[in-house]
């Protein structure tokens, strides 16, 4: 539906985000007229962050002739072991084979769905006002590949580890 490409021109021009990302860049080699070479790649947060987002015009750069986008979330930190602690979970307590693999597609999903949340946000003014997201709707194509209705996980903000440091210190 809406390409790696499409998802660039849509930033650039104001009309897309993701919702919780500071910054964004677009990757990819290009030529020396500025064309991308291989598709190009719409790259959310910084690369050291504990969170960053990645569309990538994957058809493009595998050499297919059928349109295909790949959506990545990198995680790290306090998200990584809190998604990896809700797969496990799924993956433990399936029936099958089956069931298994259904429970790990539905929590990468989840994931994607949590931390990539696309919204549409022509007419927000700039600078956008603190609140922006409020009232911003995902566009029809990122609901369409999402297919699923998720419970979003919570960090835990007071981590058990910090009470044995406290202990620790005194």
């Amino acid at each position: 539906s809406q390409t790696a490409e499409q998802i660039c021109e849509d930033v650039q021009n104001r009309r897309l985000w993701i919702r919780g990302y500071q910054g964004w860049e677009q990757k990819g080699v290009k030529d020396l007229d500025g064309n991308v070479l291989h598709g190009a790649s719409a790259c959310f947060g910084a690369a050291a962050s504990d969170r960053r987002a990645t569309s990538y015009n994957k058809s493009a750069e595998q050499g297919w002739d059928i349109p295909a986008r790949r959506d990545e979330v990198r995680l790290r930190g306090e998200w990584a072991e809190q998604h990896t602690n809700a797969m496990a979970t799924a993956i433990a307590g399936a029936a099958s084979e089956d069931a298994a693999i259904s429970a790990y597609q539905e929590t990468t999903s989840a994931a994607i769905a949590q931390h990539m949340q696309y919204l549409d946000i022509t007419g927000t003014p700039s600078p956008r006002p603190k609140n922006w997201t409020r009232g911003r709707k995902a566009p029809d194509w990122w609901t369409e590949t999402l297919e699923q209705e998720h419970e979003p996980l919570q960090l835990n903000r007071r981590p058990e580890r910090d009470v044995f440091e406290r202990l620790a210190h005194m």
